[in-house]
Protein backbone atom coordinates (compact mmCIF):
# COMPACT_ATOMS: atom_id res chain seq x y z
CA UNK A 1 0.00 0.00 0.00
CA UNK A 2 0.86 3.63 -0.74
CA UNK A 3 -0.03 6.82 0.75
CA UNK A 4 -0.53 9.62 -1.76
CA UNK A 5 -0.75 12.84 0.06
CA UNK A 6 -3.12 15.39 -0.76
CA UNK A 7 -0.54 17.98 -2.68
CA UNK A 8 -0.73 21.69 -1.96
CA UNK A 9 0.01 24.20 -5.00
CA UNK A 10 2.70 26.06 -3.72
CA UNK A 11 2.56 28.26 -6.88
CA UNK A 12 -0.41 29.50 -5.52
CA UNK A 13 -0.50 28.93 -2.15
CA UNK A 14 2.47 30.45 -0.88
CA UNK A 15 2.76 33.90 1.60
CA UNK A 16 1.94 36.78 -0.09
CA UNK A 17 3.04 39.66 2.17
CA UNK A 18 5.70 39.83 4.43
CA UNK A 19 4.49 37.66 7.48
CA UNK A 20 4.89 40.00 10.49
CA UNK A 21 3.37 39.15 13.41
CA UNK A 22 0.77 40.82 15.12
CA UNK A 23 2.15 44.12 17.38
CA UNK A 24 -0.23 44.46 20.18
CA UNK A 25 2.32 47.24 21.79
CA UNK A 26 1.50 49.19 18.25
CA UNK A 27 -1.48 51.55 17.66
CA UNK A 28 -0.82 50.88 13.92
CA UNK A 29 0.04 47.03 12.46
CA UNK A 30 -1.90 45.71 16.08
CA UNK A 31 -5.02 43.99 13.74
CA UNK A 32 -5.01 40.16 14.92
CA UNK A 33 -6.48 39.19 11.02
CA UNK A 34 -8.47 35.78 11.77
CA UNK A 35 -9.09 33.38 8.97
CA UNK A 36 -11.88 30.68 8.75
CA UNK A 37 -13.84 28.87 6.51
CA UNK A 38 -17.68 29.14 6.79
CA UNK A 39 -19.53 26.27 6.18
CA UNK A 40 -23.22 25.57 8.46
CA UNK A 41 -23.15 22.05 9.04
CA UNK A 42 -23.62 21.05 12.41
CA UNK A 43 -20.29 19.59 12.61
CA UNK A 44 -18.11 22.32 11.48
CA UNK A 45 -19.13 24.04 14.73
CA UNK A 46 -19.13 27.69 12.94
CA UNK A 47 -20.96 28.67 16.12
CA UNK A 48 -17.90 28.34 18.22
CA UNK A 49 -15.89 29.65 15.88
CA UNK A 50 -17.74 33.17 16.14
CA UNK A 51 -18.34 32.49 19.65
CA UNK A 52 -14.40 32.52 19.74
CA UNK A 53 -14.22 35.68 17.98
CA UNK A 54 -16.86 37.46 20.18
CA UNK A 55 -14.76 36.30 23.00
CA UNK A 56 -11.95 37.67 21.87
CA UNK A 57 -13.73 41.54 20.62
CA UNK A 58 -15.41 41.32 24.46
CA UNK A 59 -11.47 41.44 25.53
CA UNK A 60 -10.55 44.27 23.62
CA UNK A 61 -8.51 42.60 20.97
CA UNK A 62 -8.63 44.29 17.39
CA UNK A 63 -9.87 41.14 15.57
CA UNK A 64 -10.32 41.53 11.65
CA UNK A 65 -12.23 38.19 10.85
CA UNK A 66 -11.72 36.88 7.17
CA UNK A 67 -14.67 34.09 6.10
CA UNK A 68 -14.68 32.16 3.06
CA UNK A 69 -16.98 29.70 2.19
CA UNK A 70 -19.99 28.20 -1.13
CA UNK A 71 -22.54 29.66 0.85
CA UNK A 72 -24.21 33.28 1.50
CA UNK A 73 -22.40 35.09 4.05
CA UNK A 74 -23.93 34.24 7.37
CA UNK A 75 -25.43 36.78 9.53
CA UNK A 76 -23.23 37.67 12.48
CA UNK A 77 -23.04 40.26 15.10
CA UNK A 78 -19.57 41.90 14.32
CA UNK A 79 -18.29 43.17 11.15
CA UNK A 80 -15.89 40.72 8.82
CA UNK A 81 -15.01 39.91 5.55
CA UNK A 82 -16.33 37.07 3.57
CA UNK A 83 -15.01 35.61 -0.03
CA UNK A 84 -18.24 33.67 -1.62
CA UNK A 85 -16.57 30.90 -3.98
CA UNK A 86 -13.24 32.30 -4.29
CA UNK A 87 -11.50 31.42 -6.68
CA UNK A 88 -7.95 29.40 -5.62
CA UNK A 89 -5.67 32.49 -6.11
CA UNK A 90 -8.09 34.85 -4.19
CA UNK A 91 -8.06 32.07 -1.68
CA UNK A 92 -4.77 32.56 -1.18
CA UNK A 93 -4.68 36.21 -0.96
CA UNK A 94 -6.89 35.69 1.88
CA UNK A 95 -5.02 33.37 3.80
CA UNK A 96 -1.92 35.14 2.89
CA UNK A 97 -3.20 37.93 4.85
CA UNK A 98 -4.58 36.12 7.89
CA UNK A 99 -2.03 35.16 11.45
CA UNK A 100 -4.84 32.72 12.62
CA UNK A 101 -6.66 29.77 10.81
CA UNK A 102 -9.22 28.93 12.86
CA UNK A 103 -11.36 25.65 12.88
CA UNK A 104 -13.42 24.37 15.23
CA UNK A 105 -15.32 21.35 13.71
CA UNK A 106 -15.78 17.93 15.71
CA UNK A 107 -15.14 15.79 12.84
CA UNK A 108 -13.19 16.04 10.46
CA UNK A 109 -10.93 13.95 8.05
CA UNK A 110 -8.21 15.92 5.92
CA UNK A 111 -9.14 19.34 6.41
CA UNK A 112 -7.58 20.66 3.52
CA UNK A 113 -8.16 24.78 4.13
CA UNK A 114 -6.02 25.00 7.38
CA UNK A 115 -3.33 23.10 5.27
CA UNK A 116 -3.64 25.79 2.61
CA UNK A 117 -3.34 28.43 5.38
CA UNK A 118 -0.17 26.81 6.80
CA UNK A 119 1.25 27.46 3.10
CA UNK A 120 1.19 30.77 3.17
CA UNK A 121 2.98 31.31 6.83
CA UNK A 122 -0.27 31.62 8.82
CA UNK A 123 -0.56 29.60 12.15
CA UNK A 124 -3.26 26.94 12.50
CA UNK A 125 -5.75 26.88 16.15
CA UNK A 126 -7.28 24.13 15.14
CA UNK A 127 -9.85 21.19 17.17
CA UNK A 128 -7.89 18.08 18.22
CA UNK A 129 -9.69 15.56 15.92
CA UNK A 130 -8.79 13.63 12.74
CA UNK A 131 -6.23 14.50 10.00
CA UNK A 132 -5.42 17.59 11.60
CA UNK A 133 -3.21 15.97 14.30
CA UNK A 134 -0.73 14.97 11.55
CA UNK A 135 -0.19 18.39 10.55
CA UNK A 136 -1.18 20.85 13.19
CA UNK A 137 1.48 20.01 15.54
CA UNK A 138 0.89 21.43 19.26
CA UNK A 139 2.59 23.93 20.21
CA UNK A 140 5.11 23.25 17.15
CA UNK A 141 3.23 24.18 14.02
CA UNK A 142 0.27 25.70 15.53
CA UNK A 143 -2.18 24.81 18.67
CA UNK A 144 -4.86 22.50 19.06
CA UNK A 145 -7.91 22.77 21.13
CA UNK A 146 -10.68 20.27 22.12
CA UNK A 147 -13.94 20.99 20.41
CA UNK A 148 -15.93 23.18 22.08
CA UNK A 149 -13.59 24.82 24.26
CA UNK A 150 -14.78 28.31 23.60
CA UNK A 151 -12.49 29.97 26.65
CA UNK A 152 -9.83 27.60 26.04
CA UNK A 153 -9.73 28.55 22.32
CA UNK A 154 -9.84 32.26 22.79
CA UNK A 155 -6.84 31.92 25.20
CA UNK A 156 -4.63 30.33 22.83
CA UNK A 157 -5.19 33.15 20.34
CA UNK A 158 -4.57 35.67 22.92
CA UNK A 159 -1.08 34.38 23.68
CA UNK A 160 -0.23 34.26 20.19
CA UNK A 161 -1.36 37.50 20.28
CA UNK A 162 0.68 38.48 23.50
CA UNK A 163 4.37 36.92 22.58
CA UNK A 164 4.55 37.88 18.61
CA UNK A 165 7.66 35.45 18.90
CA UNK A 166 5.75 32.43 19.93
CA UNK A 167 3.42 33.29 16.81
CA UNK A 168 6.72 33.98 14.54
CA UNK A 169 8.13 30.38 15.68
CA UNK A 170 4.68 28.43 14.78
CA UNK A 171 4.66 30.52 11.62
CA UNK A 172 7.96 29.76 10.19
CA UNK A 173 7.58 25.91 11.26
CA UNK A 174 3.77 25.84 9.82
CA UNK A 175 5.37 27.21 6.74
CA UNK A 176 7.88 24.93 6.57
Amino acid sequence: AYTIPYGIDFDIFHPQRDRTPPQPEKSTGNELVIGALFNSMPRKRFFDLTAVVKTLIKRGLPVVPLFFGAENPPDLPFEFSYLQQPSREALAQMMSKCHIWLTMSDQEGLHIPPMEAMACGVVPVATDIGGMRDYCLHNYTGVRVPVAAIQQTADAIQALYEKPHKWQALSEASLA
